[in-house]
């Protein structure tokens, strides 16, 4: 009765309460910033989040990802945790500073706010991974939201349109089925309403290429 008890208790809060959770990305990210767990998966790999333009947080952005990859690895570490290792390429001109960030005195940096400040960036996916008992919880907790219009709309015009980013993985499932190690295939032309949300929402459009996405697994 006990456990019957827990269920329910877990399924009224969860698809109750929280059932527009995955819509308006207001989830806790908890699990995403437990860096002691996530720097060993994006070590292993390894992933390097390398900054290559200041973004304003003061506006906010959807940004593409590209190539999908077969489970996209390179997303899931460098957006939906906040432990891969960084590197800045952008000069800073107030410290004088060449950017480089990955210089041999011992200290690593790690994680998309590091780089980014101030911007709270969620990971857009399907919305069925939103209707699994106790996986939604799990991949919310990693910034997940479901990847309606409505969604769009909500997150990017949050805190008068500054400070958020959308992180979509363009090509979806289409473009996984052309992973082949050594290629990099892209899903474009029919992938268009990222743009079209963007533009509604008068946010700007970041693209973001992951190099070796496609030579994680060989089919």
């Amino acid at each position: 009765m006990l456990l019957k008890g827990l269920h329910v208790l877990y399924l009224t809060y969860s698809f109750v309460w929280h059932r527009n959770t995955p819509k308006d990305g207001s989830s806790s990210t908890y699990l995403r910033n437990v860096r002691w767990i996530w720097s060993h998966a994006c070590d292993y790999f390894p992933i390097t989040l390398i900054k290559t333009a200041e973004l304003d947080p003061n506006k906010s952005y959807v940004m593409g990802y590209h190539p999908h990859g077969i489970i996209s690895v390179g997303a899931l570490g460098a957006f939906g945790t906040d432990a891969a290792r960084t590197k800045s390429l952008v000069k800073d001109k107030q410290n004088n500073d060449d950017g480089d960030n990955d210089k041999d005195d011992g200290v690593v940096t790690r994680g998309f706010s590091s780089l980014y400040p101030g911007i709270d960036r969620r990971l857009v996916t399907l919305p069925v991974q939103f209707n699994t008992p106790f996986l939604r919880d799990y991949v919310m907790s990693l910034s997940g939201c479901d990847s309606s219009p409505e969604t769009f709309q909500k997150v990017l015009r949050r805190n008068g349109g500054k400070g958020n980013a959308l992180v979509v993985v363009v090509g979806g499932a289409s473009e996984s089925m052309l992973v082949k190690p050594g290629t990099m295939d892209l899903v474009l032309k029919t992938r268009r309403g990222f743009v079209r949300e963007a533009i509604k929402a008068n946010a700007s459009l970041v693209p973001i290429l992951a190099f070796g996405e496609n030579d994680l697994y060989h089919v």
